[in-house]
C-alpha cells in the first residue's frame, strides 16, 4: 500500500471543501440560533429579574399601607374602646344615682309609712286599751 501524493492532495482540499460547505450551510447558521436563543433566554432573565424587582417594590408598598391602615384601625379601636368605656362609666354613675334616688325615696317613704302606723296606733291605743279592760272584767277573753 502505497500513499499516492495526488490522493491524499484531493483527499485534502475535498475534506478542506467539504469543511467550509459545512461552516457556511450548517455550522454558522446553527451557531447564529444558538446565539439568539442566549440571548433571547437572557433578555427573558433580565426581564424576570425587573419584573421580581418591581413586583418587591410594590410588596413593600402594599405592606407599608396595610401597616398604616392597620395602624388607624388599631387607633380608631382604641379610640372607639375609650368612649366606649367613657359612656359605660357615665352610665354606671347616672344608674348609681337613679338607684340613690329611688332608695332614698323609698326611705322616706317607709318613714311616713311607719309615723303613719304609729299615729294610728296611737290613736287606736286608747280604744284597744278600753276594749282589753272591758273584756277583762267582763272576763270575756
Amino acid at each position: 500500500m502505497s500513499v499516492d501524493l495526488y490522493t491524499a492532495a484531493l483527499t485534502a482540499v475535498s475534506f478542506c471543501v467539504l469543511m467550509a460547505v459545512l461552516h457556511f450551510l450548517l455550522f454558522k447558521p446553527i451557531l447564529k440560533l444558538m446565539h439568539d436563543r442566549r440571548n433571547k433566554i437572557e433578555e427573558g432573565l433580565t426581564m424576570k429579574i425587573k419584573s421580581a424587582e418591581k413586583l418587591e417594590a410594590q410588596n413593600r408598598l402594599i405592606s407599608s399601607r396595610l401597616e398604616e391602615a392597620l395602624k388607624s384601625v388599631r387607633e380608631a379601636f382604641a379610640k372607639s374602646i375609650g368612649e366606649a368605656e367613657a359612656e359605660i362609666t357615665e352610665e354606671k354613675k347616672r344608674c348609681q344615682e337613679n338607684e340613690n334616688k329611688r332608695f332614698e325615696q323609698t326611705k322616706k317613704d317607709l318613714a311616713a309609712e311607719k309615723d303613719k302606723m304609729e299615729r294610728d296606733f296611737d290613736s287606736r291605743l286608747p280604744e284597744f286599751a278600753k276594749t282589753l279592760a272591758d273584756r277583762l272584767v267582763s272576763k270575756d277573753y
